[in-house]
């Protein structure tokens, strides 16, 4: 009796397949936005975070930075640091109008409602 050993070699089915419009690995496309939570941006240890927005923004690819709040002043040491503040949404503190919107959400009365003040 002889046995048939199946082929590890995968090469041509591999070669020939198409790939999946939704594939995990799939290219974003410009329409896609990528979103970076960053606690207290920008600070020293951020260049990583700063090159890799300006490379996804370098292919067309649209990204947010969000942190949690500004670092204190004498952190911010790179010459990009005022750009990336400008750039950049901060969750804190909360202006008066997010406690106002917060509370009319929370309440029930907020946009999602239909109520607009």
């Amino acid at each position: 009796m002889t046995s048939v050993r199946p082929t590890l070699d995968r090469t041509q089915e591999w070669a020939t397949a198409k790939p999946s419009v939704q594939s995990f690995y799939s290219i974003p496309t410009p329409k896609t936005t990528i979103g970076y939570l960053i606690p207290e941006f920008p600070a020293q240890t951020h260049i990583f975070l700063w090159r890799e927005y300006q490379a996804l923004a370098d292919l067309g690819i649209n990204s947010k930075l969000l942190s949690t709040r500004k670092p204190p002043k004498n952190v911010m040491s790179h010459s990009w640091s005022e750009e990336a503040q400008n750039i950049t949404s901060y969750l804190f503190p909360l202006s008066l109008r997010d406690l106002l919107d917060a509370s009319l959400e929370i309440g029930g009365l907020g946009q999602r409602s239909g109520y607009s003040p």
